[in-house]
């Protein structure tokens, strides 16, 4: 494990890398965005958050170095040095990995997608039917996907607005927010409802391919599976964070929880670190050894 950051203030949340590894950005007591270098091992920004905005979710554009502000009333200019990257504060997002479209989660938890250069928006609404804070979207490695994640998953084309296939799983409740797909887009893991295990899926047919994990500790949180798709990294209730192999077996133990724990984790974009957003305030990083 690399040398943690100072773990002395509010809880961290929300962990994200730059597209090109070579920065990572959390939250900050949903006020502050905090952007560290993790070549050098060192805090290079602190960025405020516009009062009564909070920051629900962490992610950066494709290109940029800091951090630009979305927020409920649209597109906000950031309070640091401003370039072209965008942070969503308005529930769940992500970028399209091209960087051209950006999916945004309202307040009721309705999801579009905007181009990110214009603002306009250039697919959905798409209805989860689940409020804002238990949503979570993600694009597929080519962007033509995007699955909305609740109480089911559905799996929508991101500009026609078509769904490409049956909500999976077949009845509502069966998952929880907390999904990624693998690098060639074939598979997307789920988190299943009890927290207890990861359900993997096709995201074309709706098809259950298998169980991943099964017989953990109800409570599993987060979700990240790594570029390569051979490794999984969870979050659970308590702050503990594991790295498992794609056989479901744990290869890592790397934070008991408890008294400190996880809140959310990220791989590098080459897969070779692994990040964990902390309670006491702490960013703490771990080489995977893999690509």
């Amino acid at each position: 494990m690399f040398p943690p950051s100072a773990g002395d203030g509010p809880a961290l949340d929300g962990v994200r890398f730059s597209p090109d590894g070579s920065l990572i950005l959390a939250v900050s007591n949903a006020d502050r965005l905090l952007v560290w270098d993790p070549a050098a091992g060192e805090q290079v920004a602190d960025l405020a958050v516009p009062p009564g905005m909070p920051a629900w979710g962490v992610e950066f554009g494709r290109d940029g170095a800091l951090p630009g502000i979305w927020t409920s009333h649209g597109l906000t200019p950031p309070t640091g040095p401003a370039d072209r990257s965008r942070l969503s504060m308005v529930g769940h997002m992500a970028y399209s990995p091209d960087g051209r479209l950006v999916a945004l989660t309202d307040t009721h938890g309705t999801v579009t997608v905007h181009d990110r250069a214009t603002s306009a928006q250039r697919g959905g609404p798409f209805d989860p039917g689940r409020p804002a804070h238990d949503t979570e979207v993600r694009f597929s490695p080519d962007g033509r996907l995007l699955a909305v994640v609740g109480e089911r998953v559905l799996v929508w084309d991101a500009e026609g607005g078509g769904i490409t296939c049956p909500p999976f799983p077949d009845r509502p409740g069966a998952v929880r927010p907390g999904a990624a797909f693998t690098a060639d887009g074939t598979r997307i893991t789920v988190i299943d409802a009890d927290g207890a295990g990861i359900s993997v899926w096709d995201p074309r047919t709706g098809k259950a391919l298998r169980a991943l994990l099964s017989g953990h500790r109800p409570g599993i949180t987060g979700l990240e599976c790594s570029p390569n798709g051979r490794l999984y990294a969870t979050v659970d209730d308590i702050g503990a964070l594991r790295l498992w192999g794609y056989n479901g077996l744990v290869l890592a133990r790397l934070m008991n929880g408890g008294r400190i724990g996880a809140t959310s984790a990220a791989f590098s974009p080459d897969g070779s670190l692994l990040a964990a957003a902390c309670d006491d305030g702490a960013l703490r990083l771990w080489l995977t050894e893999t690509r």
